[in-house]
């Protein structure tokens, strides 16, 4: 049988991955792949499916930081655009940061607006300013340009509903 890590060599070592207090699945690992490799589950719990998601961190090398949690490396996310656990984040915050500020146009994802909400809340504004505008023209004694703001006021507020 091949190891189902590098998939040419002869596995030679079996890993039984267990949840539940039952077997969930083997994992068959050539000897240099088992000694390269920790494996960390990622399922959560009550929700083992066969095969159970596992996911294969190469072990600590010298001379490069890694996650103290995962051993996933910052290169790794690079080449993937994923990271290995969600302790990652605060270990290659500095990184990320970085990384961030680079290739996105901000820190923050502030995701996508729906096009209704998005269209109502340009209503509001618009509702808004022209309240402002109302009172001045009041303030400036311009009747006759605060009755049409009203009216156009009126209008936008019809459309909310």
């Amino acid at each position: 049988m091949k190891c189902d890590i590098c998939g040419w060599r002869e596995a030679k070592v079996v890993v039984y991955l267990i949840g539940g207090g039952e077997l969930k699945n083997k994992l068959f690992l050539c000897p240099a792949c088992s000694q390269e490799v920790s494996i960390s589950r990622v399922a959560a719990p009550g929700s083992y499916k066969s095969p159970p998601s596992t996911r294969f961190f190469p072990l600590k090398k010298e001379g490069r930081k890694r996650c103290s949690f995962c051993q996933w490396e910052w290169e790794d996310f690079l080449k993937g655009g994923v990271v290995g656990c969600s302790h990652c984040y605060s270990s290659y915050s500095k990184e990320m940061q970085s990384w961030l500020s680079k290739n996105q146009l901000g820190m923050h994802h502030r995701g996508k607006i729906p096009i209704n909400w998005q269209r109502q809340k340009k209503i509001q504004n618009a509702i808004f300013r022209l309240g402002r505008d109302l009172e001045n023209a009041i303030e400036q004694e311009n009747y006759e340009k605060a009755g049409h703001l009203k009216k156009v006021m009126e209008k936008l507020r019809s459309q909310l509903k």
